[in-house]
């Protein structure tokens, strides 16, 4: 709606309000939400950094709600950047870490997964996220499900 300049200030706002109150869950989802918002704007070095510091605060908070979503945020980021490797990482320590995130995590946030694997070559790995067809708690569903299973196709 040409308010970006705007949002940002209340990103940025939120973050330094969230500070100031001490409460780790507050900075937390601050955080995160300003990482994803400058992915959004493809802001990518702003998004990495505040996804990453989002993360490594809900671990050290041990919130689970709130690392899937830092997790997922980078994941998107390092893939849009090129930096696939990473991307690949993150997915793996979503797979590996599952005593750190909700009961179903995983099955909810099957986009990031299988974009992450096919970053780096790993079709069959990818669509095996998308079997369960169009249903992730990320994007539109359809046209998040589409894009990857085209890209699946178009790297055999």
């Amino acid at each position: 709606m040409g308010r970006v300049d705007e949002a940002l200030r209340n990103f940025y706002g939120a973050i330094k309000a969230a500070r100031a109150s001490g409460l780790e869950g507050l900075r937390i989802t601050a955080l995160t939400n300003l990482g994803g918002y400058h992915q959004d704007l493809y802001n990518l070095e702003d998004s990495r950094n505040y996804s990453e510091e989002a993360l490594r605060a809900a671990r050290q908070a041990w919130a689970p709600v709130s690392i899937v979503t830092a997790a997922v945020n980078p994941i998107v980021t390092y893939h849009a950047a090129r930096l696939v490797n990473e991307a690949r990482a993150m997915g793996g320590y979503l797979l590996a870490h599952e005593d750190e995130l909700l009961p179903g995590a995983r099955q909810r946030y099957t986009f990031p997964l299988a974009l992450a694997h096919l970053g780096v070559g790993g079709i069959d790995q990818a669509r095996r996220f998308l079997e369960r067809g169009a249903s992730s708690a990320v994007g539109d569903g359809v046209t998040m499900w589409g894009w990857l299973q085209a890209r699946c196709l178009l790297a055999a």
